[in-house]
């Protein structure tokens, strides 16, 4: 597995992305260590996605109105 760093910053998110969708395109077998380092580096862009563009739960209240409108 290579070094793997906390996600903090835009530019950290985006060399992460780039790295997870080269090891994706390797389709790496169950049990290697690609396969683990796609599991760490989903995990913390995850965290860093919920941080920075978290996605607020609708109000009933208003679901029901958009819905019936």
């Amino acid at each position: 597995m290579s070094y793997i760093k906390s996600i903090q910053l835009a530019q950290d998110h985006k060399l992460a992305m780039a790295r997870l969708m080269s090891l994706m395109d390797l389709n790496p077998q169950l049990g290697s260590a690609e396969v683990d380092e796609i599991y760490v580096l989903a995990l913390l862009i995850e965290k860093y996605e919920d941080e920075q563009s978290p996605i607020n739960t609708p109000d009933p209240i208003e679901t029901i109105n958009c819905r019936m409108e």
